[in-house]
């Protein structure tokens, strides 16, 4: 039975509802909550309509402008929240009892982020982004359970991606600065790396959702994903356009071996990362290969455009600070006081990420945060199995969404970190793994 369908029963409202019942039980506040989620992620909302150039750009000032509040997002939020307290307002019970029992260490993971402003670098400022993160998940968590099925949540997704793709062809055609600094188009993003991560999931959500399509529905979905890969060429986002073949590759092998062993694939993707980090190991430390020789073996560009050196001072940056990091949302972008500004190069000084989510995790929250989150994957693939042949649509929008993430944030960061597309997304997946499951097997019951 899904959440929407008993709704009714769990309200105590009898008799003929109200407007305002109706609404509740209707699920619309969820329909608008998923499609405002996703065009306030893909920058719709808030479109960037100058490319900044980093080559003239003052620390000062970038540190002030990237520290501050902002007004605009902190609204935002509190009005996303409350529209998601209503969502879930007909059935709260089940859906928060549900959010316990599937993502409790998504949770966790939360309510650290929130502790750890008690050992921050600024305090105040990861307090706040920490509210913000816990914002974030919630309002998520609210839409993807509040929703009337999570194949409405999968249309929805799909149609605030084909709004930000009308956005971003409107840029093209009439933004000159829809280029950065470097002529790369960007849309109405940042930069040319953050349009990429859009564009593959965008191309990921409409593959997926392509064979539950009318006839009509496919043509139209065919021009969206050939604007979108208009957009991922245009871009020119080397990271980008590799993941968007290898992610589908990696689940097929990961489809295979699966059937022929009966085991999912989260079991077989997680024993791949075991071996190569064994193995990894082997060579680094066994034979004493060291990992730029290593790199350089088999890779054109062995410092990955210059984040081999970004990653050595992460590492060297968190000597005595394994266990409980710096607080969340408290290395990069926090004033004067930023440890990032020790480094040596001054193009550190402007990053806001170690362009490897896993080394941010343990920046902002140590190896514990780290743990969770690794969890929180976990928890999402023991779900899956149960989407496989019920939902396949769905099952595969999962998978896919949940692999280019963990391979998206070796070269990239997005865990944890605020409203970026790729996290947004993950949580999205998240939520609907862990409530197909449930609800296929309370049918099954």
């Amino acid at each position: 039975m899904s959440l929407r369908a008993e709704a009714a029963g769990t309200t105590g409202w009898t008799g003929s509802p109200g407007l305002f019942t109706r609404l509740l039980l209707s699920g619309v506040l969820a329909d608008l909550l998923v499609l405002l989620l996703v065009l306030y992620c893909t920058r719709v909302l808030t479109p960037v309509l100058s490319a900044p150039d980093f080559i003239d750009l003052e620390v000062a000032a970038h540190l002030q402008a990237t520290s501050e509040s902002n007004r605009f997002n902190q609204l935002f939020w509190l009005g996303a929240t409350l529209l998601g307290i209503l969502a879930i307002l007909p059935s709260w019970r089940r859906c928060l009892a549900l959010a316990t029992e599937r993502h409790a260490c998504l949770l966790a993971l939360v309510g650290l982020a929130l502790v750890s402003a008690a050992w921050a670098v600024e305090p105040g400022i990861s307090i706040r982004r920490s509210l913000q993160q816990a914002m974030v998940v919630f309002c998520v968590l609210a839409a993807s359970l509040g929703i009337a099925s999570t194949a409405r949540c999968h249309r929805l997704l799909h149609l605030g991606l084909a709004i930000a793709l009308l956005g971003n062809l409107a840029a093209l055609l009439a933004l000159p600065s829809a280029f950065d600094w470097r002529g790369d188009f960007r849309g109405i993003y940042d930069d040319k790396n953050g349009l990429g991560a859009i564009a593959i999931i965008a191309v990921l959500v409409g593959g997926t959702i392509h064979a539950e399509l009318s006839r009509v529905g496919r043509f139209l979905n065919l021009a969206y994903l050939a604007g979108w890969m208009l957009a991922l060429v245009l871009a020119g986002s080397k990271t980008s356009i590799g993941l968007l073949v290898l992610v589908p590759c990696v689940y097929l092998v990961l489809q295979r071996m699966a059937r022929s062993t009966r085991l999912s694939i989260g079991l077989h993707l997680a024993a791949w990362a075991i071996v190569v980090m064994a193995l990894l190991g082997f060579v680094t430390h066994g034979m004493g290969i060291p990992p730029g020789r290593l790199a350089a073996m088999v890779m054109p560009d062995p410092t990955f455009t210059d984040r081999d050196v970004i990653w050595q001072f992460v590492l060297e940056q968190l000597d005595g600070h394994w266990l409980l990091g710096y607080g969340y949302q408290s290395f990069w972008n926090i004033g004067p006081g930023s440890p990032n500004l020790a480094a040596d190069l001054p193009f550190i000084h402007l990053l806001n990420q170690a362009h490897n989510g896993y080394l941010d995790v343990i920046l902002f929250i140590g190896l514990p945060g780290l743990a969770l989150m690794m969890g929180s994957f976990l928890q999402a693939f023991a779900a899956l199995p149960a989407l496989r042949h019920e939902q396949p649509a769905l099952y595969r929008l999962c998978c896919w969404l949940i692999i280019f993430a963990l391979m998206h944030n070796l070269m990239e960061s997005s865990l944890l970190r605020g409203y970026v597309p790729v996290w947004i997304f993950l949580l999205f997946a998240f939520v609907i793994a862990g409530r197909s499951a449930a609800e296929t097997r309370a049918s099954a019951d």
